[in-house]
């Protein structure tokens, strides 16, 4: 069984069957691997997606300064993220009594990482059509006599 959090979703007991087979080894290091990996991946991915939306967002709309919010988005994710790994930690600290709550909420922090993961895609994904329709039709009008 793989890591709670490349799951969509998940189950208290879910939680509990994946925890319980990485054995006492396997969630010490799963442990400090959410508090060293899982921050500074995070910190990553949303630095990246900021400075790719806000250079998409420039290219589209140069003189549009206020929707450089847009690139905020992934803001979201990461916060997520971090919640997720919070209650994650605190799963393992509690294991084997995990609380119903607590797997619940790590659930819904991983849930919403993951939408929030698939607007930003799904944002990245409409700027570059955008972008590459701008190109195509500068191209286009600079062919034309």
């Amino acid at each position: 069984m793989g890591p709670l959090d490349l799951l969509f979703s998940y189950t208290p007991e879910m939680a509990f069957k994946h925890l319980n087979s990485f054995g006492e080894d396997g969630r010490n290091t799963y442990a400090q691997m959410s508090l060293i990996a899982d921050t500074i991946y995070p910190i990553i991915y949303t630095t990246l997606f900021i400075l790719l939306i806000s250079r998409l967002v420039i290219i589209i709309w140069p003189n549009k300064t206020n929707l450089q919010k847009l690139a905020l988005i992934p803001m979201f994710a990461f916060t997520f993220d971090l919640l997720e790994n919070g209650f994650i930690r605190a799963m393992i600290k509690q294991f084997p009594s995990i609380n119903d709550q607590t797997a619940n909420l790590s659930s819904l922090f991983t849930s919403l990482k993951w939408s929030s993961v698939g607007v930003v895609c799904f944002a990245v994904l409409c700027l570059l059509v955008i972008v590459i329709l701008q190109k195509l039709g500068n191209h286009k009008n600079r062919k034309s006599p």
